[in-house]
């Protein structure tokens, strides 16, 4: 009977200890940050090696989400070497993410291809595979740690840390992520990505994260200033929110490939 009692009183002890699972943290994200409806935003992306700027990039982004699309638009609007170049990428539910880009000096629109994600964007430290969101089922994802202390920007949080492992592998630039989520957002403030041989790629940090309130009233958890970091070169890229518009509708004209090409609504 003793050693009933005691197996008993081990086995709710070790449940306790997983009171909430990595899928289940991974869920709250996406329940607790919904997409806005529409969004209108220009960033300014600074390069960075051995602490002195490589190049500086300004864009403006134009986002929809409508029955389960998700598209997002991206054009350089200052930059000598990039300005006019235009990217489109349409994100559907259970399907494979479809990009397309315009560069002027070709003048033409080009479609990238599945295995391109890894790629850089636009010369930054950010791929296109940084650009999607990527869905629950994608990964498969396990808890680490319930209690993480990490200050980031000068904001102390206090994280669920959970390791992610893709299901497919294919096209992406690494073979793991261990993401830091904030309990009270459940915004990850923090992304490590880690390669085959378990060693880290990748950092992303989140140094400033506020709160907006759209057109309609409700209020987004907006990253305001986001750092990529290569940790294999020291190379970083800064990318910093200037404005932002959230719930006001868009034309869908932004949405197609003749805007990408012709930048013209």
């Amino acid at each position: 009977m003793k050693k009933l009692v005691a197996f008993t009183a081990v086995m709710f002890s070790f449940a306790s200890v997983f009171a909430i699972t990595g899928k289940e943290v991974v869920e709250k994200y996406f329940e607790m940050n919904p997409a806005p409806l529409f969004s209108k935003t220009e960033f300014k992306v600074e390069t960075f090696k051995n602490g002195k700027i490589e190049d500086s990039i300004t864009l403006v982004q134009f986002g929809r989400n409508k029955n389960d699309l998700t598209e997002t638009v991206f054009e350089v609007t200052k930059n000598p070497s990039l300005k006019g170049t235009r990217f489109l990428q349409s994100q559907k539910t259970k399907s494979a993410d479809a990009r397309w880009i315009y560069m002027p000096s070709l003048k033409a629109v080009r479609k990238i291809g599945s295995n391109d994600g890894a790629k850089s964007f636009v010369g930054t430290e950010f791929t296109y595979n940084d650009t999607a969101l990527r869905t629950v089922e994608k990964d498969t994802h396990e808890l680490v740690s319930e209690n993480q202390s990490l200050t980031l920007g000068g904001t102390t949080y206090n994280c669920y840390v959970v390791k992610s492992v893709p299901v497919q592998k294919k096209g992406l630039e690494y073979d793991s992520r261990v993401l830091y989520y904030d309990k009270n957002t459940f915004i990850p403030v923090k992304i490590e990505y880690f390669d085959k041989t378990g060693k880290m790629t990748k950092v992303v940090e989140v140094k400033q994260l506020d709160k907006l309130q759209g057109a309609g009233g409700k209020t987004h958890n907006v990253r305001r200033v986001t750092d990529f970091t290569n940790t294999q070169t020291n190379r970083r890229s800064t990318l910093t929110i200037l404005s932002m518009e959230l719930d006001n509708e868009l034309k869908s004209t932004y949405f197609t490939q003749n805007w990408l090409s012709t930048g013209k609504e």
